[in-house]
């Protein structure tokens, strides 16, 4: 009489653990691949952020300020020309007075004149870990005026925040998840194949 189910023999056991040793060794080593990939992507990924500004964005103010300040999560690096921002009028006219100024993690650009309407902020700076981050923002001036000068200093910041335009490591993050899917996956597949019937043929009962 003939088993109608099939039997592994000892050689394709140790076949198929064999497999599955395989297996979960190249799972291994592309789990370690992809972590140093993280860990090397997180430095590049980690730029500096800026995380409030004075007006803050989307403010509306009764006369222009006499400057803008920009603060930062880390300190920014005082370079020439790495630190720039240019502010300017509804008429896209540069209302700048004098250098960018830099504090540690403060950016103080002075401006003057008699804007009215959107003024927008355009800024660059330089981590502290040596890569460039720039963006912008925009505030709105009720009435040309200039409101008198003040010395440059470190403010108090108490506007909203605004996000910066370093880049996420969220497709890091995604690449390992969708890496271990796939060889939990593989190993899943590998570990529930059965033997062939030409091999299972010589596992027979009379």
């Amino acid at each position: 009489m003939i088993s109608s189910t099939p039997h592994r023999s000892p050689r394709q056991t140790l076949q198929h653990h064999g497999a599955v040793r395989r297996i979960a060794t190249v799972a291994a080593s592309l789990l370690l691949a992809l972590a140093g990939v993280a860990v090397t992507a997180l430095p590049a990924s980690a730029h500096d952020q800026l995380i409030s500004t004075s007006p803050s964005n989307g403010a509306t103010v009764s006369t222009l300020p006499a400057q803008v300040t920009l603060t930062f999560g880390e300190v920014v690096l005082d370079t020439d020309g790495g630190t720039q921002v240019k502010v300017t009028d509804a008429t896209g006219k540069t209302i700048n007075a004098g250098p960018t100024v830099v504090q540690d993690n403060v950016v103080t650009q002075r401006v003057a004149g008699a804007a009215a309407g959107k003024v927008t902020v355009l800024w660059r700076v330089i981590s502290e870990d040596g890569h460039p981050v720039s963006g912008s923002f925009a505030f709105t001036v009720r009435n040309g005026t200039t409101a008198a000068a003040v010395p440059t200093s470190r403010p108090s910041p108490t506007s909203a925040p605004v996000a910066s335009s370093s880049a996420p490591i969220i497709w890091v993050v995604v690449g390992i998840v969708a890496a271990v899917a796939i060889v939990v996956v593989i190993a899943v597949l590998v570990s529930r194949r059965r033997p062939d019937d030409t091999e299972s043929s010589d596992d027979q009962e009379s």
